[in-house]
C-alpha cells in the first residue's frame, strides 16, 4: 500500500475523489476534510470507476485503504 498519509494531510498530495454521492463517498469525503486534504471531486463515471475511489500519487484506495493510510502515521 502507498504511504502517504503525512503528504495527504498537509495538502502536499492532492487527491481526487470520485464519488458516486453514497454513503461511502460521504465517509471518503469526511475523511479528507478532517485531516485538512487538498482534493478535488468528479463523478465515477468520468473515471469508468464502479465505486468511490480516491486517488493519490497514482495509487487508488477504496475507504478501508483511506482510512489506514490517514491513521497510519
Amino acid at each position: 500500500m502507498c504511504d502517504f498519509g503525512d503528504g495527504i494531510r498537509s495538502g502536499k498530495l492532492p487527491a481526487i475523489l470520485y464519488t458516486d454521492e453514497t454513503q461511502t463517498s460521504d465517509q471518503m469525503r469526511k475523511l479528507l476534510d478532517s485531516c485538512g486534504a487538498t482534493y478535488t471531486v468528479s463523478d465515477t463515471s468520468a473515471g469508468d470507476f464502479d465505486r468511490p475511489v480516491v486517488i493519490v500519487d497514482g495509487c487508488f484506495l477504496g475507504i478501508r485503504e483511506l482510512q489506514d493510510v490517514l491513521k497510519a502515521d
